[in-house]
């Protein structure tokens, strides 16, 4: 017997659009089916097309994949539907109050009596620790920026105040207080909640194993997984063939009280979910082939049919494939470019080098996706939810055809005509690969010299944190790469969460606190621009969306001329499965599946079944 194994989740998220009281439409509480006869529920077996490599949500920001996950096991205060409507999850009612003779302005959120996967109320407090977490000088993620808003952030995030001082407070189990710097716009804080970097976490568990370079880190082993979402993670199975996830209905999902073992639950129907993939010699998920009339999946010689081996639901394969479903994504397929970095320092090479590529070929590499010809992907809004997208009021800002001629006169300019780069990508990244091997002849062809280095996903990871050290031994506090090739991820359907990372003050990077060092650090790609800092300063105390939106607009221009992160490709999400047997799959605004209501015809003749290589 060969196990053919790993895994893929999808993202709920949600965002807002209203203000004063909301009551959720859902309710508080829940009618659960007592039926003790009554079958668990289905268990399916997904197969997916890539490996995830980073299961923290607050660190979601460099793989598309990721996004397609976080939604199955974890939950925000809000989200956002396949319409573009923001719905309350975890929220129940909440309020704003203003007092402008005092300055004070709070929003009171009252949470609905929901429970994690192992059975412990959600409260107030995971979502403050969640979110001082990323505000921790330490910590390093671009969501700070969603939270600069809320009193005292700003401060904290500089080390001029403490993390108590954040304007955070449970002012019982289940109500947070939110106190913010001034007045804001309401709604769009709550669609900054529908991120998944913000969902609540247990202090209780990711305190303990904390240290990103461990492998005890808490979100790399299931035991220390605890989820408020539809599923929670029961198995992380790594073997020599890949990776298996089971996920196993979450009976404690928006209820306090476990829903029997027999039932099927009200709000999630399967009771789990085995999902995989498979690793070749290399460490990449391998290349198969789909017959969607037959139904055979063939996977490195392995044949599968869809219906008798559950192979239910594919990931990332070609648009042009019979019966597949196609969604823009909130991803960039984008190049970091380490401004410190010898001949990259100068920002007419790094605009020569954006110039120099065909983004149409490159956007050809990958099974679904579009030359991006911005930052800021196609799907994230201009000014409201439902409205005008970012994309239609900016316009093309890069070429989607290389400009070879113009890229070799910038550097006739910057008197540079040769040099080395290290081009970093993930080993497992099949399209990437490609990638990378486009870009380097594009580079070359302008005479600079192109190393590839693909690296393991533990050492890929590591690349996106700076060496601080400790105070014994201090690291060289830089990043680890010169270019690095990722998924830049929108963390919300608002062009400002994709932005203002770039700017000094809303970066999110790390200090090296533990050597007393609270001084600014820029944004990852070492880019410090006045201009455009004062741009995002701007944005951020706009007090109209419209005028955020232009100061948005002007931003990304001066980012994509200055070219820090060079944007390559839109993603694509695409997705396959027989209607005849599967129904209820749904998605979000933010293209990932949700399968709650997913369902299986005659589900209780299948089982779960390992599958057989076929010689």
């Amino acid at each position: 017997m060969k196990r053919i194994l790993a895994f893929l989740l999808a993202m709920v998220l949600a965002l807002g659009m209203l203000s004063g009281c909301v009551t959720n439409p859902s309710g508080r509480n829940r009618n659960k089916n007592k039926n003790k006869n009554q079958e668990k529920g289905a268990e399916i077996n997904i197969y997916v097309g890539e490996e995830i490599r980073n299961w923290d949500p607050a660190l979601m920001y460099n793989q598309a994949s990721a996004a397609k996950y976080f939604g199955l096991i974890y939950e925000g205060l809000t989200r956002i539907n396949k319409d573009g409507k923001m719905e309350l999850v975890l929220i129940d009612n909440y309020k704003i109050i203003e007092n402008e003779e005092d300055n004070e302005y709070k929003m009171q959120i009252q949470l609905i009596d929901a429970g994690w996967s192992d059975g412990r109320q959600i409260y107030a407090d995971d979502v403050i620790f969640a979110w001082k977490r990323i505000l921790e000088p330490e910590f390093e993620s671009p969501a700070a920026a969603m939270l600069m808003n809320i009193k005292n952030a700003r401060a904290v995030r500089r080390g001029d105040a403490t993390i108590d001082d954040l304007g955070l407070e449970a002012l019982d189990s289940t109500l947070l207080e939110i106190t913010f710097e001034g007045k804001i716009d309401y709604d769009l804080f709550l669609e900054y909640c529908a991120s998944p970097a913000l969902v609540p976490l247990r202090e209780d568990i990711v305190s303990r194993f904390d240290d990103i370079y461990s492998a005890d880190y808490w979100a790399k082993k299931s035991a220390t997984i605890v989820t408020n979402g539809h599923f929670a993670v029961k198995n992380i199975d790594p073997d020599s063939e890949g990776v298996s996830i089971t996920l196993q209905r979450n009976t404690f999902y928006h209820s306090l009280e476990s829903s029997q073992e027999t039932d099927i639950d009200k709000y999630v129907t399967p009771y789990k979910l085995h999902i995989f993939f498979k690793l070749d010699a290399e460490g990449r998920t391998t290349a198969y082939d789909y017959d969607y009339n037959t139904g055979v999946l063939e996977i490195d010689g392995t044949y599968l049919n869809t219906i008798d081996d559950q192979i239910m639901y594919l990931a990332d394969i070609p648009d042009t494939t019979k019966g597949v479903v196609t969604q823009d994504t909130f991803s960039t397929y984008s190049l970091y470019i380490n401004t410190k970095n010898g001949v990259l320092a100068n920002a007419k090479v790094r605009q020569a080098l954006s110039l120099a590529l065909d983004r149409t070929a490159i956007a050809d590499l990958f099974p679904a996706a579009k030359a991006a010809t911005g930052l800021v992907p196609l799907p994230v809004f201009a000014t409201k939810l439902r409205g005008d997208t970012f994309r239609e009021k900016a316009g093309d800002i890069l070429s989607a055809s290389a400009n070879a001629a113009e890229a070799k006169s910038l550097l006739s300019q910057a008197g540079v005509s040769s040099g080395t780069i290290t081009y970093t990508y993930y080993v497992g990244d099949e399209n990437g690969a490609a990638v990378a091997e486009n870009v380097k002849a594009a580079w070359e062809a302008l005479g600079f010299t192109v190393k590839l280095n693909p690296l393991s996903i533990n050492d890929y990871n590591l690349c996106f944190f700076r060496d601080i050290g400790t105070e014994e031994e201090p690291g060289t506090n830089e990043y680890n790469f010169e270019v690095i090739a990722m998924d830049y991820q929108t963390l919300s359907t608002n062009a400002f969460s994709v932005l203002a990372p770039f700017a000094l003050e809303f970066s999110g990077s790390a200090k090296d606190t533990e050597n007393n060092d609270f001084s600014e650090v820029p944004a990852i790609c070492a880019y410090n621009s006045e201009a455009y800092n004062a741009l995002i300063e701007e944005a951020y105390a706009a007090q109209t969306r419209d005028d955020m939106l232009n100061k948005l607009i002007e931003a990304e221009k001066l980012l994509l001329t200055d070219a820090p992160i060079i944007p390559l490709a839109f993603q694509v999400d695409t997705y396959i499965y027989h209607d005849d047997v599967l129904s209820g799959i749904s998605t979000n605004y933010f293209a990932s599946r949700v399968f709650s209501k997913l369902k299986m015809k005659d589900f209780a003749k299948y089982k779960p079944v390992e599958t057989e290589e076929t010689n």
